[in-house]
């Protein structure tokens, strides 16, 4: 049985009003979580939504159920809803799995500021961000996939503390494996991208070993 912890309440926007209606995706940033079982258990990013009074919970169907389950640990969460986007990281604690009543979301929550929309679709770029200072960069980076018009690309490419590892012409969701392709057929580009995401391998606390995708995230 997994240590989970309900968490209900509105998610509100920079802006302090709720957000409404909204996809709701939550990753989680552990590889495993440990269980009352002992059994290690490897997480899955999951999509929640929020209803019209920016509650969030799960949808089935046109049912709505307020409250979602997680995980002890961190847990990174993105609510998107026409272009726009709020992110931030939920943090479920033991205590909160142990408690006989819901946690509040905003108990749980910690706000991150929303990410740059950078977008329109003709151009997929694999790319990595990093800080200029080299120590700074490998705790800093972050990975990321980027679309841009050809017009934006140069502006795009040249912008502060911006490394493109791989790019390919958008074409549908077949663009991912040129990406990927490109990526790992450039080995300056593969030791960039393994500064920033690990793909050690794991030992679980039940003798099992589990190895990361080998890639981060996936391009829709």
């Amino acid at each position: 049985m997994l240590d989970t912890a309900t968490l209900t309440g509105i998610f509100y926007g920079t802006d302090g009003t709720p957000v409404t209606e909204a996809d709701v995706y939550v990753v989680p940033n552990q590889k495993y979580l440990a269980s009352v079982g002992g059994a290690a258990w490897v997480p899955r990013s999951v999509s929640f939504r929020t209803d019209a009074s920016g509650a969030i919970g799960t949808l089935d169907g046109e049912i709505f159920t307020p409250g979602i389950a997680l995980g002890i640990g961190q847990h990174d969460i993105a609510v998107r809803k026409a272009g726009q986007s709020w992110s931030g990281v939920l943090t479920v604690d033991a205590a909160m799995a142990a408690s006989a009543t819901p946690t509040t979301l905003d108990a749980a929550l910690q706000p991150a500021p929303p990410p740059e929309l950078v977008s329109r679709a003709d151009l997929a770029v694999g790319m990595a961000e990093t800080a200029a200072d080299e120590a700074a960069a490998s705790a800093a980076a972050a990975l990321a996939y980027v679309r841009v018009t050809p017009e934006e690309e140069a502006a795009f490419a040249s912008g502060p503390g911006i490394t493109i590892l791989a790019r390919a012409p958008y074409t549908g969701p077949e663009t991912a494996d040129a990406v990927y392709a490109a990526l790992f057929d450039d080995p300056e580009a593969v030791a960039l991208y393994d500064q920033v995401y690990d793909r050690s391998p794991v030992s679980l606390p039940d003798g099992e070993t589990y190895t990361p995708p080998a890639r981060f995230g996936v391009m829709s």
